[in-house]
């Protein structure tokens, strides 16, 4: 119960509220603003439900019809932030320049005196957002709730949860590629409309193709948001086995031009673009793991135009957490160049390539900090691989995965074998498991199940137990029905791969 509403005032001093206004100043008091739609019913039944709590001798008090007409006609979203200078756009959420406390009313009544009362019965609260319907709203709560923790796994501002939102309700094209993502992802796992997710997408296009070719495009950090929505929505058609190795995802040439404008002083592009917000480079590392998502898929290369430039590699220097996994991320480059190039190689020099990944990649595992050790080791009884490894956060989590997954590529392309297959096996099977303990112990993250996925198609043929394919197809199923993966190809290529083999 709040006592700077239902106590007496104390007549020898200011409220509590008060105080802290005049202790900080009205600045550095954080406003509120209301929710997306707000029910007359739900706000009747929690001013009733607060009016029970009031003790006997203290009268309720109601807010002044001044401050009940400036919530009902609150102005709208563009309103709210016009007002804003243009820098303060790029790099904050705005805040309502009309948005005041509500005035504090006296909480005790003189004997006699008649208390305000304002009936709310046909009161309609609208959003400030500019939402059209329950459909959109929907959409932006999903996004918001289960999409956006995706695109930030590495970026410690959440860019994709905190700024995305709010720049989307003035930029059209960005606030069509978050709900044609949302409508995909529901419509893969629920009976949601499939169609809703097309009619947003191509509305989407209509206005993102010819900014893409413009010349300020490098300089647009909506633009970059949007590409990388788009590629995101892609990537949820894309096999995580067998793709195509011609194929890349869509606006592919707008982050290689904005990582060679920075690296040749824009002789690239047609204008040199500014130093990248932070928006903007939180777009290009997102970008950065599509690429290594779609290489491993396609078993190819991964394109080094999309690789960070500005990320310490020193494995002796202490970092954040988000660099610890992007210097993993970097060898994975180094380790899919190995594994899938082309050029012309001699024995020893593969051996020597190989032997020097392998022993960067171990000299990462035990220089990571502490923050990437597990906090808790578990096990499902009755399953054979139903490891559940938990970890601390979401970046922690996709480095351990990329290790794992680097470990396979290596084992498989190992030129020295010096063990038997089936000890070789062995251990390739290990990774796998450790791939899908992570996980497990991690369910909310969907890009888990999908590194985890990505191991299991690669290296699930080694699986000979039937039981544990039986598990390994119930993970890839999982992740479908969880996540709205597509994992067809590979569920064949398994059941192809394990046909032809004996069972154990």
């Amino acid at each position: 119960m709040s006592t700077s509403r239902h106590s007496e005032r104390n007549p020898a001093g200011p409220s509590k509220s008060k105080r802290l206004l005049l202790e900080h100043g009205p600045s550095d008091v954080p406003s509120r603003r209301g929710g997306l739609v707000i029910s007359a019913s739900t706000l009747l039944a929690s001013r009733q439900a607060s009016a029970v709590q009031v003790p006997d001798n203290v009268v309720q008090p109601s807010c002044p019809a001044s401050d009940t007409e400036w919530f009902t006609s609150r102005p709208s979203w563009l309103q709210v932030v016009r007002h804003d200078d243009a820098d303060d756009l790029l790099g904050s959420s705005p805040t309502p320049s009309c948005a005041r406390p509500c005035s504090e009313p006296s909480l005790a009544t003189a004997p006699g005196s008649q208390t305000d009362e304002v009936d709310l019965s046909s009161a309609v609260i609208t959003s400030t957002w500019p939402l059209h319907n329950e459909e959109e709203l929907k959409l932006m709560r999903y996004y918001l709730e289960n999409i956006a923790r995706r695109f930030d796994l590495c970026d410690p501002e959440r860019h994709f949860a905190t700024t995305v939102p709010w720049r989307a309700a003035l930029c059209q094209p960005l606030q069509d590629a978050m709900f044609a993502l949302s409508a995909r992802c529901l419509s893969r796992m629920t009976t949601f409309n499939p169609y809703v997710s097309n009619m947003y997408y191509q509305r989407c296009l209509q206005q993102l193709i010819p900014s893409l070719a413009g010349p300020d495009a490098l300089n647009d950090q909506d633009l970059f948001a949007t590409v990388t929505l788009l590629r995101a929505l892609e990537e949820i058609d894309y096999p995580l086995f067998g793709a195509d190795s011609r194929n890349h995802l869509f606006g592919s040439h707008l982050f290689v031009r904005a990582t060679t404008a920075n690296l040749d002083d824009g002789q690239h592009c047609e204008t040199k673009p500014r130093h990248l917000t932070g928006l903007q480079r939180a777009a290009a590392l997102v970008a950065f793991r599509q690429e290594l998502y779609t290489a491993f898929s396609a078993q190819r290369p991964a394109n080094r135009a999309f690789c960070p430039a500005n990320i310490d590699t020193d494995l002796g220097t202490t970092a954040s957490d988000s660099t610890w996994t992007n210097r993993i991320l970097l060898h994975l480059v180094n380790a899919l160049d190995f594994c899938f190039a082309s050029g012309p190689c001699g024995t020893e020099e593969l051996i020597s390539m190989h032997r020097h990944l392998w022993t960067s990649a171990e000299t990462w595992f035990k220089a990571k900090p502490p923050s990437f050790d597990a906090i808790e080791h578990a096990a499902t009884p009755d399953k054979k691989l139903g490891l559940k490894t938990w970890i601390l956060s979401d970046v922690a989590a996709t480095g351990l995965l990329n290790y794992h997954l680097l470990r396979i590529l290596l084992l498989l392309f190992d030129p020295l074998r010096d063990c038997s297959v089936d000890e070789q096996d062995e251990r390739i099977k290990q990774e796998v498991v450790l791939l899908i303990a992570l996980a497990n112990g991690n369910p909310q993250c969907a890009p888990n199940f999908l590194f985890a996925c990505q191991g299991i198609a690669m290296a699930g043929d080694r699986f000979r137990d039937k039981q544990e394919q039986e598990e390994l197809l119930d993970f890839v199923r999982k992740t479908d029905s969880l996540h709205g993966c597509n994992s067809e190809k590979t569920q064949k290529y398994l059941n192809e791969a394990w046909s032809r083999s004996k069972p154990r």
